[in-house]
């Protein structure tokens, strides 16, 4: 069979690496220095994977990672360590043990063990040594996540064994005698060295590429489904039930440990609680169009239980972060010829998606009217330039449309637009009475509404919107560089959760919550009048090699070279002829790296924003003139009052 999903493993941990940006981000706290101390298992490999994209994409990472090799290197890990892009040191295991972390350095060691691995054994003990004799002197915080061998039947009709329940249930079981050996180390570092040590197990866990399922062949259930073009449940497929995890949820929960459990406690972790005849109803029901559903059931069995219980890290505040269905489906797409549907992705649009492009195109023509009569010049930015570039018209999942303009072409837009647009038009932006406190300035379209989670939060004008980029000139040195990107960070965080009025939970929130009373004390207008005085701070810098994308979100990205945004050329897109720099490579590069031309993976084929309401009124159809219509009222439907179109 032929994968549909080129590199499996890195599509994902592309996805992994989302997922434990967001952790990062709701647990507030970074270490100086990560200590990976890994085997050749499943979970090594894409806890590495992973951790080296969130270093290289994510601005804020401001930790070290370090590999300390267990025993010889899988070879997804030798691919990662002899390639360009590897951002993680590897360190001697030898010498681990004796090495000194850096004075006042806040540190942790994340070990993750296969406990069926036998053969390897004496390499795990001994590294595990080494790695609480580092602990003993160095005082990190540590995190043992370790995958166990096939549990044995619970006796006696008990469902799922909690911590102590499961090691009074295998103690004596040769098959973890691993696991025993690893756990009785931890106990040690705890009790006679004071180390902070916490221990997870897995049971089973899965990628699209890789299994450790001992208890089921699930790659195996795939590709027999679709040998036969018949998903087949049987009525053993109810008689054991056990606990599962994607190794996505398996990732995270390595990094939630960090922050949000206890010392000294050991956890069993899972996602999911299922039997076959679940996971085979999951594949059927996500391929009904190329598999048929045969059931052989007369009777169902009484359960032979597997399970771990997982009370106690729920407790933690841990949530799955992937369906069962969707996992399943991951791995399914991975095995088979069937191409990744994206359409649950965008599903929430109601079917109106492409009406709403037809839409911004509307808005867009409005604003190259203005702009080419004033003489200003403006480029399509962020995905729709992507889109022109790669596909010559819109991304198909992409609902926003984007254009961008350096500084004095921003400035003369802000001047005039208001003034030229046609009735059908609002300029939202902080520094009229819009009520928009947003960094950025958007063309709205009257008489509909489009908000997201966030802008639903507040009364003001709403509409479906272009958005406005601006990119600024900044120093050519490149600590110049980050003081200016971080005064201008600093002032957007804050501005934002002034405007929300509450803490965010994905971002900083122990911070935002203690300063919010504080933000709350300064006028919208200070901060809009620092953020511009930052933005403007290299305004008249002549030489100026370096753009920052001051008001976007790629701002986290660093800088962009300002080579080839200072013309344009016109370019076919969704059937016009639009404005895009006359070479964006640098652009493109600086926005979505190297490999820009080819289509992301299916994992990230989503609409990038997350809407409480599209609602595009009397626009919904190609024909919207009325002799009667209401206009937007943003406090409620009720509020409008009925009258002629002006």
């Amino acid at each position: 069979m032929v994968s549909m999903i080129n590199d499996e493993t890195q599509v994902s941990a592309d996805s992994i690496h989302r997922v434990l940006t967001g952790v990062f981000l709701e647990n507030k706290k970074f270490y100086d220095n990560y200590y990976l101390m890994c085997d050749g298992s499943l979970l090594s490999d894409y806890l590495l994977t992973s951790l080296n994209i969130v270093v290289k994409k994510s601005f804020y990472f401001l930790g070290k990672c370090y590999f300390v090799p267990v025993c010889e290197k899988s070879s997804m890990q030798t691919e990662l360590f002899e390639s360009e892009g590897c951002n993680i040191k590897e360190l001697d295991a030898s010498s681990f043990s004796s090495f000194t972390n850096e004075k006042k350095k806040t540190s942790c060691v994340i070990c993750v063990f296969d406990a069926s691995e036998n053969e390897k054994r004496e390499k795990i003990l001994s590294s595990l040594s080494s790695a609480f004799q580092f602990a003993k002197k160095n005082k990190p915080r540590v995190v043992v996540g370790t995958i166990l061998p096939e549990m044995e039947k619970i006796p006696q009709n008990i469902e799922y064994l909690a911590e102590r329940e499961f090691d009074y249930f295998v103690s004596e079981n040769e098959k973890f005698s691993l696991f025993n050996e690893i756990q009785q180390m931890c106990r040690a570092a705890v009790r006679d060295d004071g180390c902070d040590v916490s221990l997870l197990r897995f049971d089973n866990v899965f990628s699209p590429d890789r299994q450790h399922v001992p208890v089921f062949d699930l790659m195996g259930e795939i590709r027999k489904a679709f040998e036969n073009e018949t998903v087949t449940i049987t009525e053993e497929d109810y008689k054991t039930s056990f606990t599962l995890t994607y190794v996505r949820d398996a990732i995270a929960s390595l990094i939630h440990a960090l922050y949000n459990v206890k010392s000294g406690h050991e956890y069993n972790v899972s996602a999911y609680t299922v039997t076959p005849a679940d996971i085979k109803f999951a594949i059927f029901n996500k391929c009904k169009e190329h598999l048929k559903l045969e059931c052989r059931v007369d009777k169902i069995p009484a359960k032979e239980n597997k399970c771990l219980g997982t009370m106690k890290w729920r407790k933690t505040g841990f949530e799955a972060k992937c369906e069962l269905e969707t996992a399943v489906y991951q791995t399914v797409c991975h095995l088979s010829e069937i191409e990744y549907d994206i359409g649950p992705m965008i599903a929430f649009y109601e079917g109106k998606l492409q009406r709403l492009k037809d839409l911004e195109i509307y808005i867009l023509k409005e604003i190259d009217r203005v702009c080419r009569k004033h003489n200003i010049q403006y480029f399509l930015a962020g995905g729709s330039l992507l889109g022109a570039v790669r596909n010559g018209k819109s991304i198909e999942w992409d609902d926003d449309l984007d254009i961008g303009m350096l500084r004095h072409d921003y400035d003369k837009f802000r001047k005039v637009f208001e003034k030229e647009m046609g009735g059908e038009f609002a300029y939202s932006s902080p520094f009229n009475k819009s009520g928009s406190h947003y960094t950025i300035d958007k063309v709205r379209l009257k008489g509909t509404y489009f908000s997201t989670n966030f802008s639903s939060k507040n009364v003001n004008e709403d509409g479906i919107f272009i958005d406005i980029l601006v990119y600024d000139k900044t120093s050519n040195n490149k600590l110049l560089q980050k003081l200016h990107m971080a005064y201008l960070y600093a002032i957007t965080k804050a501005l934002e959760v002034r405007w929300y009025n509450e803490a965010r939970e994905n971002f900083h929130y122990r911070l935002s919550k203690i300063a919010l009373p504080f933000l709350r004390l300064i006028p919208y207008g200070v901060y809009h009048r620092m953020f511009e005085l930052g933005v403007r701070f290299y305004r008249n810098k002549k030489d100026a090699k370096y753009l920052i994308d001051s008001v976007g979100k790629k701002l986290i990205h660093g800088v962009m070279p300002i080579d080839g945004l200072e013309e344009v050329k016109y370019v076919p897109f969704d059937g016009i002829e639009a404005p895009i720099p006359v070479d964006p490579t640098g652009y493109l590069n600086y926005a979505y790296g190297k490999d820009y031309m080819s289509l992301p993976t299916y994992s990230k084929r989503s609409a990038p924003h997350s809407f409480a309401r599209v609602d595009m009124g009397e626009y919904i159809f190609e024909t919207h003139e009325k002799p009667q219509f209401r206009s937007v009222d943003v406090r409620g439907e009720l509020f409008e009052k009925e009258g002629k179109k002006s």
